[in-house]
């Protein structure tokens, strides 16, 4: 008990005036811990002890049972009880609700450590009656101030960074930063809205709780100081972000629990009942998703009918990018279509999802496709190479996996002669045979892709060839007869 202007202890005094400073005060006026106060009668020195709610008498007036004198609980000498402490007498007070006395920061960082370590202390020294309002205020300051430093400053960070540099994006992180931090604000306002309503419901609907849902509000709010670690500069999100968001949940079950005088099992249900609804919604929404987008790709049908399953054309047209850009970067062609793995490719672009084909039955001089891309970069460059040797030297077309490359002789200028660079056909060792309503697809050197089904081979390879003989070219064979084993070569001469 100290004066709550120069805090001096008021202990053993008669006079109801501090010493120190003459500030008037009554024992009335202090919260004590039950029975960890001695009132003393100031006539006789009788010892009682304080049993109410705030540690006071009860009743505050009576007669001495050693002098008989009528005393009231304001005139007596306060002690400490014998063996406690002076702190110990001291009811907690809620650092929040004494802001003003403590400071904003030193308030708010005190609140943060009871929250995440003595919950149940603190929602204990929530007055019942005080402000909801200010339990909404501190939460919205803590949510603020953690999306500020969790967003916001990263996106000043990144923005200086641009500014810097010339970049003319420089205020799309910034722009970036506010969306999600206004996004952000509104989406806890809502969650802890709802979250108050469900919980308060379920207390109310299993058996009722001590009092309203103001009271709720108070456990959900001032127990989200347990979030503070996410709002660390940059490095919030990804330090046990998982942990925060449970540690916030065990707190407000044990505030809960506390603020609204029921068992632990009612509180747990009650708090974690929208937790689990939302993670229930939001995996089920996640794979319901990716499920309607895999059907869609198998039945061809809704708008993600083109990314599958015929993705043989965006195959084909990738590599038909990788080799022209290639072309364009070094002024030839590469060696071996191996070679673009090092610049543009995996090695299981070789292989066609729509087709039986894996890299373990690519054979890549004595070793397979699998084998090979599992090379250190240098020795699988130098593999490459000396499977680029191995073709003979007039060869004019080769196959690796599931595709022909027919690159071989093209000079690069003629860009406008639509030729073949590349086709895709279905390695004819691991798969079955083409039927005439198959469809291939060839690559050219003007960045196009031609559709052909199997049937019309014949009549569009017979076009090609035409083009290729305008050119000075040899003629193509029949692609589907191409294997690892048989590259395509002439004799022709130009």
């Amino acid at each position: 008990m100290r004066c709550p202007n120069c805090d001096y202890p008021l202990w053993n005094l008669k006079a109801r005036e501090c010493p120190e400073c003459g500030t008037p005060f009554l024992p009335s006026d202090f919260d004590l811990v039950i029975n960890s106060t001695q009132f003393c009668c100031p006539l006789c020195d009788q010892a009682y002890y304080g049993t109410g709610a705030r540690g006071h008498l009860v009743p505050i007036e009576f007669d001495c049972l050693g002098c008989e004198q009528h005393i009231h609980m304001n005139e007596m000498v306060l002690r400490p009880a014998e063996g406690v402490a002076e702190s110990q007498t001291k009811v907690d007070r809620m650092p929040w609700l004494e802001r003003k006395q403590r400071g904003r920061i030193k308030a708010w960082f005190a609140m943060m450590g009871q929250a995440m370590g003595a919950p149940t202390r603190l929602m204990r020294s929530t007055p019942e009656g005080s402000s909801v309002a200010t339990a909404w205020g501190y939460a919205l300051l803590t949510l603020t101030l953690i999306l500020l430093t969790g967003i916001g400053l990263p996106a000043l960070i990144f923005s200086g960074i641009a500014l810097l540099d010339g970049s003319s994006f420089a205020w799309e992180p910034i722009l970036t930063g506010f969306a999600l931090f206004a996004g952000g604000i509104l989406f806890w306002v809502i969650l802890l809205a709802v979250w108050g309503l469900v919980v308060h419901g379920i207390l109310r609907i299993t058996g009722g709780c001590a009092h309203s849902i103001g009271r709720t509000y108070q456990a959900l709010c001032y127990s989200a100081g347990t979030l503070a670690p996410l709002g660390i500069p940059c490095v919030g999100p990804y330090c046990g972000t998982y942990i925060v968001w449970i540690w916030w949940v065990v707190s407000a079950i044990l505030m809960i629990t506390e603020g609204q005088r029921v068992n632990g099992c009612r509180a747990t249900l009650a708090v974690l009942t929208m937790p689990i609804i939302m993670a229930v919604l939001l995996f089920g929404g996640y794979f319901g998703w990716i499920g309607y987008i895999m059907y869609s790709m198998n039945s061809g049908t809704g708008p993600f009918a083109q990314m599958g399953p015929m993705t043989a054309d965006y195959e084909t047209q990738m590599l038909n990018t990788s080799l022209i850009t290639y072309y364009n970067d070094n002024n030839q062609w590469p060696p071996h279509a191996l070679h673009l793995v090092a610049d543009h490719f995996g090695a299981a672009n070789f292989v066609s999802t729509d087709t039986n084909t894996y890299e373990s039955d690519v054979p890549v001089g004595d070793q397979t496709l699998e084998d090979w891309q599992y090379l250190p970069s240098n020795r699988r460059q130098q593999a490459a190479q000396e499977i680029a040797e191995q073709l003979p030297e007039n060869t004019i077309a080769y196959r690796l996996g599931d595709f022909v490359f027919t690159y071989p002789g093209i000079d690069q200028p003629h860009a406008s002669s639509n030729l073949w660079t590349v086709i895709y056909i279905p390695d004819p060792d691991v798969n079955p045979s083409l039927m005439s309503n198959d469809i291939l697809y060839a690559g050219n050197n003007n960045l196009g892709l031609i559709t052909i089904y199997y049937g019309d081979l014949e009549l569009v390879l017979e076009e090609q060839n035409q083009l290729r003989a305008d050119l000075g070219l040899p003629p193509l064979p029949d692609p589907t007869t191409i294997t690892h084993d048989a590259p395509a070569i002439t004799e022709f001469e130009n």
